[in-house]
């Protein structure tokens, strides 16, 4: 990242979506991080919130929650940003 400021704010993932050549509209991004969440979003992403011990409401801002990386709405999600 250089001097650019890493999460909540958005630079971590307008880089990579920026090196992967695609729009931070399509992407989906999974993360068990409540800062994690809060960056993808401000960068313009959708996002999966994966996590076991802390609670949804945690993560207001996540488009989906799940408890598992396992989770077959994970799948169905992906394919809807595709």
């Amino acid at each position: 990242l250089g001097n650019r400021p890493g999460k909540p704010a958005p630079d971590p993932y307008l880089i990579a979506s920026e090196k992967l050549q695609v729009t931070p509209e399509s992407c989906f991004v999974l993360e068990d991080a409540v800062v994690g969440v809060q960056s993808a979003k401000a960068a313009g992403m959708r996002t999966c919130a994966v996590n076991t011990d802390i609670p949804r409401a945690a993560y207001p801002d996540s488009d989906l929650y799940v408890a598992s990386y396992a989770d077959p709405k994970i799948i169905a999600a992906i394919t809807e940003t595709v």
